[in-house]
């Protein structure tokens, strides 16, 4: 009792410390004795309470075995009772979590809830999800799949996407609300079972999934307003734009008018912020009435749009439109807190037709 030492630092000496212990533990498949002190021991969790104080006979016994429990984890998770001593890691966090649970230390089963509160990110929702499945926790499951189905395409080109089981899969495919076409999420679960191995029925479920279940996008569209018109044999320009308001703002795609002869369209998207390449997508899009205007959606991964910075859209087809392409006259848009700035035709040349942005604001960042 100095003033080089805290009720913490002292307390942590009594971890495993004979002194003032009244019960023993032998521990593991190797019986190691560790002792603990009832007092602490039983206020905190209700599997020590009922155990040391209850009417069970180890509340005589000064030997309890705890045959099943690993010495060293044990001693981990007396630290944490006696002095709130607790390192989380992805490595670990597993462990920690079946310590919580057997032996009903909720204080530490909200640790790991708040651990993965932090390091949830858009890098890591997949594996976080996947890991989810262990612990249930509501909460990280609907963080998840917001932060998945806000930006699926990241996700979908990401190597770890077809590491994950049938059940995740199944989680991210139920959701109503998602930033990406009908045919990219067939393209992902293409591309999830050739690296999975599916029998007949469960190739059938996932495949009327994602064909029938019905969805929205997290997102609006930001229509675009000016002449839209057919200029036969003349060129189009890049759509070039800048936000002239703080608010921060996503872009996930645009609607493109089509009126083309052919079947089927490939498209070359490309996205610079400035004169800096930021996005480069490639579409093959079924033209499902030949000869008639339609509007492709064009979905890519979320570009976090910067305000006052100007970026460019640039488009290829292929076959060329060969003067059907739509051009939009001096486009513009209403938004009460999006104020978007089209630049003007350069050389006389209008930017190519697009009926809208698929866009999401982001006003806390005002």
């Amino acid at each position: 009792f100095d003033t080089g030492t805290t009720i913490k630092s002292r307390r942590a000496q009594m971890v495993n410390n004979p002194f003032l212990a009244d019960v023993k533990f032998l521990v593991g498949e190797s019986r190691t004795p560790i002792y603990g002190h009832k007092v602490v021991l039983s206020t905190a969790s209700e599997y020590f309470y009922v155990l040391l104080c209850g009417n069970f006979v180890e509340a005589q016994m000064r030997e309890i075995p705890l045959l099943e429990v690993n010495p060293d984890e044990f001693l981990l998770l007396l630290r944490y009772i006696y002095h709130d001593e607790l390192e989380l890691t992805f490595e670990n966090m597993h462990t920690i979590f079946n310590l919580a649970c057997r032996f009903m230390v909720t204080d530490l089963n909200q640790a790991v809830l708040r651990f993965l509160e932090g390091k949830l990110n858009q890098k890591n929702a997949l594996q976080i999800m996947q890991a989810n499945r262990s612990f249930a926790y509501r909460s990280i499951g609907d963080a998840c799949l917001r932060i998945i189905c806000n930006n699926p395409l990241f996700f979908f080109n990401n190597e770890d996407f077809t590491m994950i089981d049938k059940e995740t899969l199944l989680t991210i495919f139920r959701c109503k609300r998602m930033n990406c076409s009908d045919d990219q999420l067939a393209g992902a679960l293409d591309v999830w079972m050739q690296h999975n191995t599916t029998d007949e029925e469960d190739a059938r479920v996932l495949q009327d999934l994602v064909k029938n279940c019905k969805r929205s996008h997290d997102c609006f569209k930001l229509h675009l307003f000016g002449s839209r018109q057919v200029q036969p044999g003349e060129d189009y320009a890049a759509f070039c734009f800048t936000v002239d308001s703080s608010t921060r703002v996503s872009l996930y795609g645009f609607g493109l008018f089509v009126q083309s002869s052919a079947s089927v369209v490939n498209f070359d998207v490309k996205v610079y912020e400035y004169e800096t390449e930021i996005g480069n997508d490639q579409y093959e899009y079924e033209n499902p009435e030949s000869g008639v205007v339609s509007v492709a959606d064009l979905f890519f991964e979320e570009i976090n749009i910067v305000p006052h910075t100007k970026y460019t859209i640039q488009l290829n087809e292929s076959p060329p439109f060969f003067g059907q392409g739509y051009l939009l006259e001096y486009p513009s848009t209403y938004h009460p807190s999006i104020k978007l700035r089209i630049s003007g035709p350069m050389t006389g040349v209008y930017p190519f037709g697009l009926a809208y942005l698929y866009c999401k604001e982001h006003p806390e960042s005002k």
